[in-house]
């Protein structure tokens, strides 16, 4: 019957999206979230934006410095035309693959790129070896990358001391040394200089733009040229080819070797705000910003040649010197060129260390590679992968030894680089390919409305429940790029082998197979004798999805789940909840240490239920739902703050059509009044309107949240580190500082004169306080205990109202905007409300009775639960029957999660859903089900003890502002709750506009 009556509902929910900015500092936890659903653990800073990566990258590819570098292997194979026409295929051939890779960036935004993405989706069967496999020819390339890389800037060092000195003669040796004073200055600029690093790839990306032109210009202005047919029809096979189509073909390699490096932006993603969507928008530009100056670049050069034997044949370490001096006839002006890319070539340089360094720190985290306990370290100081920088930079300067003995055999051995990245491309995109023509990867929408829900998404061995990124291309154009790209790195690859002429002898032999073939051999020998132990494919850190997976759990399995040996989790009310929560079972030792204060016990963290139940009787009747709803204290509370605080500020915003952050409104309302009940309203705080303090404080609270890991697991060892001046995030600082700001209010409060109750507005009665305070004295406590004590407790009622409350309220509120006819609806109800006289607020008994109302605050605490993970508790001494296990020893871990049991589709019809429908149209029989399986507040006598004082105060804020004012979504992004004790949204805001209703003054 409600299934029927919910499916014709007239609500409509219409989803509100925004174009508004945000700065990079609030994507942080919505990147952090994004990073812990591919399983890894955020341990770099975040210090790149979209301009800094995208700067990064296009100094990394750097195509029209390339377009004099390569000069010389292009006109070998493919003359000035093949140059072009091959320039312009494997722009395109780029542009495709990096579409596709792009997607995959957007899926899982992780340093480890090709092998992360290759575990996500290759078959269960082969997902390990493949991204081993892929892991190693991206690390090889990206290593091998350094060494070409510094080489190149040492043949420029050496070209520039030529033009300066013509009686120099270049030596083998000399390249060496260039190339280790290359990498000693990329290594200081990625480790000392490292936190500043995207504000220097900014700086150099401006000379980038100038040097582009002011090389351009002159080649344009001053030297000879040519013909348009020299340049675009002229072929030249000096390769010996039987064709010139096969010539071309040979001569890819060199505009292929061009483009490498764009993948770099993607080894950085753990240091790039909004990684999901920056990261592949920076890409596809860097790609076409690039591959349009490179292009203009070769087709000046190529116009400027002048006599192409006389440059081939040059005395110049590098022909395209050669073409500078004949074009400018100038030796300054080639000297001053040859330095600005010799700059821009060592930025370069800079840059792969940079990514190369990530890539192998990416893979060592995840122990692919020899050494991986030290290179997967982080410099806790800085946040910066020193270990794998050093490591990088030494293997550079290993390879560079080759070159003393044989460029040949260097070159050979650089060769990696372009086969290994190929090679990872490839893997990588034919099984997106395969993915995509089967239809495995969805769109979140449909993820949520289908079976997958509550399976994990996007992380190694996640079943192939695969999820669409922020950035994908649309059907079929998807399929069509896919296609294409995977048939041009084949093409690409398959040449890439080829040697430069024939007929073919030691000198000119292409040993690049034998390059692959040895890191196959080693990599290879290194999984057989240790990596199969120890390489699993990328680890699962951290999923952020634990309630979804413990859900899926039972789906399968059923309603009791043994999760490990003294573990078991449950998903059922009878012989579930009830025989757990009701029956008393106390709770495990988890809680003591996971909530500490003061180093006192308090109700929350006492364990044994008798302490339990004598202490909640100091206090309980102050949250009865009795004294709640008639309590002169509380509606004098309501009058001042609402009255006084918020409707002046709402009726200010909606006056000025301001957009506000509410989940920060929200906790600071709930905030003012939990503390105005506890220590009386004028020794409370005011941080609806103290906007300093309540920023200064929230902070404290939010970091002393992010020490929940060292508290639950190493309390000991946080204390005696911040002892020594070691600092955990300035976790054990923020706890200090909240202790403190607490105890200072209990102070107040002990000193506060206690007046009688005359007025209802403005009482100063320590009410809470002063009945705990009286309560514990005669059990016994007294002095530094008892105000410890006190301090304690207190706390603990803080911050369970300020931030559970905040959060559900944000919610609420944010689906009431999607929808002005459910606000409409809401308001019509509010105002049959009668108001009592001389009073601008609702009486709270009164807010009891709204059904709507009522069915908001319920749906959104089913749905979005503030703390929907498990409770656990142990089994007690007798041991326990629990569903299909019986006989369960004593000190068994038991536990249900709200998230499950408001996830029950045969009680919760479309669970997923935001329906607040459900609770208005069902019968008494169907809504009685549903109260007996909603468990926001929990279950039993230890159930929240203020649930009443909770739901009351809920109702209040939002019958204050929807009663007369209105509100739409300005910014909603990064609202998906975050995985954590309590679940508050990934971006901490909500940006919503206030206004009157239909624009007009209520």
């Amino acid at each position: 019957m409600m299934k029927h009556a919910l499916e014709n509902s007239s609500i409509e929910l219409r989803e509100v999206r925004s174009d508004s900015m945000e700065s990079t500092k609030s994507h942080e936890p919505q990147d952090n979230h994004a990073l812990s659903r591919t399983g890894k653990k955020p341990v770099l800073k975040r210090n790149f934006g979209f301009m800094s990566i995208l700067a990064f990258n296009c100094l990394v590819v750097n195509t029209w410095g390339g377009a004099f570098a390569l000069l010389g292997v292009g006109l070998e194979n493919g003359g000035p035309a093949g140059l072009i026409y091959g320039f312009i295929i494997i722009w395109i051939g780029n542009l495709a693959t990096f579409a596709c890779l792009a997607e995959l960036a957007s899926m899982a935004p992780t340093a480890g790129g090709q092998y992360h993405w290759v575990s996500l989706l290759a078959p269960q069967s082969c997902q390990k070896s493949l991204s081993y496999v892929t892991g190693w020819f991206t690390v090889t390339g990206w290593q091998a990358s350094v060494a070409s890389s510094g080489y190149v800037c040492a043949l420029y060092l050496q070209g520039f001391i030529q033009l300066l000195d013509p009686s120099y003669v270049p030596q083998l040796w000399h390249g060496t040394l260039l190339l280790y004073g290359v990498l000693v200055v990329a290594l200081m600029a990625t480790t000392v200089l490292g936190p500043a690093l995207p504000k220097i790839e900014s700086v150099m990306f401006v000379l980038y733009i100038i040097g582009f032109f002011a090389v351009l210009i002159p080649l344009v202005w001053l030297a000879p040229h040519g013909s348009a047919k020299d340049v675009f029809g002229t072929f030249v096979n000096r390769g010996n080819w039987p064709t010139q189509g096969l010539s071309f073909c040979v001569g890819l390699s060199g505009n292929a070797f061009a483009f490498l490096g764009i993948d770099s932006a993607y080894h950085m993603s753990e240091e790039i705000h909004n990684a999901a969507t920056v990261v592949p928008r920076s890409i596809m530009w860097s790609i076409l910003f690039d591959g349009a100056i490179g292009l203009a670049m070769f087709i000046a050069v190529l116009f400027s040649v002048g006599d192409l034997e006389a440059a081939l044949n040059s005395k110049y370490v590098y022909p395209f010197i050669e073409v500078l001096v004949q074009g400018t006839n100038s030796i300054a002006g080639s000297a001053t060129i040859v330095a600005i890319l010799t700059i821009l070539n060592i930025t370069l340089e800079i840059g792969v260390l940079a990514s190369s360094s990530r890539m192998l720190w990416s893979f060592a985290r995840d122990r692919g590679v020899p050494g991986w306990r030290v290179i997967s370290q982080v410099d806790p100081k800085t946040s910066i992968p020193i270990a794998s920088i050093m490591a990088t930079t030494f293997f550079g300067i290993l390879l560079g030894l080759i070159s003393i003995g044989s460029p040949v055999a260097f070159n050979d051995v650089l060769s990696i680089t372009v086969n290994g990245l190929y090679a990872s491309y490839f893997i990588a995109c034919i099984l997106l390919l395969w993915r995509r023509c089967t239809g495995s990867i969805k769109n979140l929408s449909e993820t949520y409305a289908s079976e997958d829900v509550g399976r994990p998404m996007n992380l190694p061995g996640s079943g192939g429940n695969l999820v669409w990124g922020p950035w994908k291309m649309r059907e079929p154009l998807g399929t069509m790029v896919n296609t294409f790209a995977c048939a041009y790195l084949i093409f690409v690859f398959f040449f890439t082998f080829w040697p430069p002429v024939i007929p073919v002898t030691p000198d000119t032999m292409n040993y690049s197979c034998v390059v692959m073939g040895f890191v196959a051999i080693v990599s290879g020998a290194y999984y057989a004798f240790s990596a199969h132990k120890t390489y699993t494919g990328p680890i699962v850190e951290w999923s952020g999805q634990e309630n979804s997976t413990r859900l899926a759990l039972h789906e399968r399995l059923g309603p009791v789940v043994r999760l490990g040996p003294q573990e078991l989790s449950v998903n059922c009310v009878e012989n579930g909840v009830r025989t757990i929560y009701e029956g008393g079972f106390e709770k495990s030792a988890w809680y003591a240490t996971a909530f500490q204060s003061y180093d006192s016990p308090f109700l929350f963290n006492i364990l044994p239920n008798k302490p339990h139940t004598e202490r909640k009787r100091t206090f309980a009747s102050k949250y009865s739902k009795t004294h709640v709803q008639n309590s002169p204290e509380l509606t004098g509370i309501f009058e001042t703050i609402i009255s006084l605080r918020v409707r002046p500020m709402i009726r200010m915003w909606a006056e000025h059509g301001t957009s506000v952050d509410v989940l920060s409104e929200t906790k600071a309302f709930f905030m003012d009044m939990i503390t105005a009940y506890t220590f009386g309203s004028g020794n409370g705080t005011n941080f609806i309107q103290n906007r300093e303090e309540r920023d200064y404080y929230f902070e404290m609270l939010r970091k002393s949240s992010e020490g929940f890991f060292w508290r639950t697991e190493f309390s000991g060892l946080a204390y005696w580190l911040h002892r020594c001046g070691i600092a955990l995030k300035g976790v054990y600082h923020a706890k200090l500082e909240v202790e403190r700001w607490c105890y200072d209010l209990c102070t107040t409060a002990r000193h506060s004169p206690t007046t009688p109750i005359s007025s209802t507005r403005s009482l100063p009665n320590p009410s809470v306080y002063t009945q705990l305070r009286s309560n514990l004295e005669a059990s016994g406590l007294l002095g530094p205990v008892l105000d410890k004590t006190l301090a304690a407790e207190t706390l603990d009622h803080l911050i369970a109202s300020y931030d559970a409350s905040g959060i559900i309220v944000t919610y609420l509120m944010y689906e009431l905007s999607k929808s002005s006819a459910l606000q409409q609806a809401l308001r019509s109800e509010l105002r049959t409300i009668q108001l009592p006289q001389a009073s601008p607020i609702f009486p709270v008994v009164s807010l009891d009775k709204p059904p709507l109302l009522d069915a908001l605050l319920l749906e959104t605490l089913r749905l979005y639960a503030s703390s929907p993970g498990p409770k656990p508790r142990c089994t007690p001494a007798s041991g326990a029957h629990i569903g299909e296990f019986a006989n369960i020893p004593p000190g068994t871990i038991v536990s249900a999660f709200g998230y499950g049991l408001h996830r029950n589709a045969s009680v919760f019809f479309r669970p997923e859903e935001w329906l607040p429908e459900r609770w208005l149209k069902a019968t008494r029989t169907e809504k009685v089900e549903m109260m007996k399986w909603f468990w926001a507040f929990g279950s039993g006598t230890r159930m929240c003890i203020g649930s009443h004082y909770a739901m009351q105060t809920m109702k209040a804020f939002i019958a204050s502002v929807y009663c007369d004012f209105e509100t739409s979504v300005a910014d909603d992004r990064g609202l998906e709750q975050m995985g954590a004790f309590i679940k508050g949204p990934v971006g901490n805001k909500l940006v919503l506009n206030i206004l009157y209703p239909d624009n007009g003054k209520s």
